[in-house]
């Protein structure tokens, strides 16, 4: 996961009021295969995407790392995916289980943070300014968030 902190300002009257914001980026990255893999022992260490056929003008919507190791990756055409790597796993989306899996780790977001923004099934934005007021905190707070979404809890 990437995690990344930004800085802003607000202005009251004439005043300027200058707030260091500590937010965290969470980009859950091979998500869709992820879970693919998780589910299916037999797509483990294999290269695996999710998206549609290469015999129905599909495109790649998630590669794991197996197959990102072949220049794989999300948006390509799967007929050009499979050039790459013949022996390709296609597995089609699933995404009613993705967004189980996805709201079950914004839940373990929540618990870092009440201003939880979700931009898509693998990826949101936590403010943790309350709880992080130092650098080591923050990072702390990185680690935990990271290792708690990757827990038992979501299998991943």
């Amino acid at each position: 996961m990437k995690s990344e902190t930004a800085c802003g300002g607000a202005t009251l009257g004439q005043e300027s009021v200058a707030r260091t914001r500590k937010i965290v980026h969470v980009d859950m990255d091979a998500f869709y295969a992820s879970v693919e893999q998780r589910d299916n022992p037999s797509y483990r260490g294999k290269p695996l995407v999710v998206g549609g056929s290469p015999n129905q003008r599909g495109v790649v919507a998630a590669a794991s790392y197996e197959a990102r190791k072949f220049g794989i990756y999300s948006a390509m055409p799967s007929v050009t995916a499979i050039a790459k790597c013949p022996g390709l796993i296609f597995v089609r989306p699933r995404f009613d289980v993705y967004r189980e899996i996805s709201a079950a780790i914004h839940a373990i977001f929540k618990r870092y943070s009440d201003l939880v923004e979700g931009v898509a099934l693998d990826e949101a934005y936590l403010d943790v300014q309350r709880i992080s007021k130092t650098t080591h905190e923050y990072d702390l707070c990185c680690q935990g968030i990271s290792e708690d979404s990757g827990s038992d809890e979501s299998g991943l």
